[in-house]
């Protein structure tokens, strides 16, 4: 009987151990909009979703997830203008890597900002794409963390966008958001 005990004392340790180890590993993030005043009255690009490892997140809520996350960090945009838009890029900023200034890192990336050899189909009116943070940018601020010794973020804000349209006009400072 005290074998049986001791075992199951044993596995019950081994458990909360794992279980430990596993929430330890999942700590809460948040991604928002970051404090500059876009248009909002541009009825241009829209996300209209956002997930982390294709679980739906809501801006301003915070939400568990693993140190990669912004690995699976993925925006759903949706085309809100009447023309076809060519090309566009936003960015986020990282609280948490300010520099000495207070400025937050910021990385941009978008939809056809690679060279024309790796143009995809434009967008036309109510179209929609996903998005993920490209790998060499996950590189570049990774190795940036290092260098300011941070381990891992658990903040982004979305920054506005600017956008090419297919008539070859431009439009910045263009809110993500869908309200």
């Amino acid at each position: 009987m005290k074998t049986l005990t001791r075992r199951s004392l044993g596995t019950v340790i081994i458990l909360l151990v794992f279980a430990s180890v596993s929430a330890a590993q999942q700590i809460d993030r948040l991604v928002d909009w970051q404090s500059v005043e876009p248009d909002l009255h541009a009825k241009v690009l829209k996300i209209i979703a956002i997930t982390v490892n294709q679980t739906p997140i809501t801006t301003g809520e915070p939400f568990s997830a693993a140190e990669v996350w912004l690995d699976k960090l993925t925006f759903r945009l949706r085309n809100v203008s009447d023309k076809t838009i060519t090309r566009f890029q936003f960015g986020l900023a990282f609280p948490e890597m300010e520099d000495s200034s207070g400025n937050s890192a910021v990385f941009p990336f978008g939809y056809n900002d690679k060279p024309k050899s790796e143009l995809r189909k434009s967008l036309s009116p109510e179209s929609e794409v996903e998005l993920t943070i490209p790998a060499d940018t996950i590189a570049m601020l990774r190795m940036i963390m290092e260098r300011r010794g941070k381990s891992q973020l658990t903040r982004a804000n979305i920054l506005p966008a600017v956008v090419t349209f297919a008539d070859g006009s431009q439009f910045g400072g263009v809110s993500l958001r869908k309200d």
